[in-house]
């Protein structure tokens, strides 16, 4: 079967990523969801790895956190070939405004996940995809 959504999920809370991965394979059948509950291994990943470019990332993990996840893309110049979501239990003010100074964080969506965010969450990689299409095309 070929799969038409690949996305990453990077997070350290496994009950969040159960949560996460079930409302997402509701959502779209069509759904391949790798997973990283360490930041270390997906950073360790996304230096070797450009293939899948949609990503649902926590910020507030150990080790190495969501934000410097984000650093370390800005900073080898890929912020334009990642669809970051950030999917975060923070709901302060702060942690959004910050989100919003990377290139490659397309939304800030507070977990748990439900039906309308993880449509949210299909909608925004569609239209990331259908613009990296069209300028591909041109």
């Amino acid at each position: 079967m070929t799969h038409n959504y690949e996305i990453i999920l990077v997070d350290d809370d496994a009950i969040a990523n159960q949560i996460s991965k079930i409302y997402l394979q509701r959502c779209k059948e069509d759904v391949s969801i790798q997973e990283f509950n360490k930041s270390a291994n997906f950073l360790h990943f996304l230096r070797k790895n450009r293939e899948c470019n949609n990503i649902l990332l926590d910020i507030n993990m150990p080790l190495v956190s969501g934000w410097d996840i984000l650093d370390e893309i800005d900073i080898v110049g890929l912020s334009d070939t990642y669809n970051i979501i950030v999917l975060s239990n923070s709901d302060l003010a702060q942690d959004r405004i910050r989100s919003k100074s990377y290139e490659s964080v397309k939304a800030y969506i507070s977990k748990p996940l439900n039906k309308d965010k993880t449509q949210k969450i299909f909608q925004i990689f569609d239209n990331c995809n259908k613009e990296y299409t069209n300028q591909n095309a041109s």
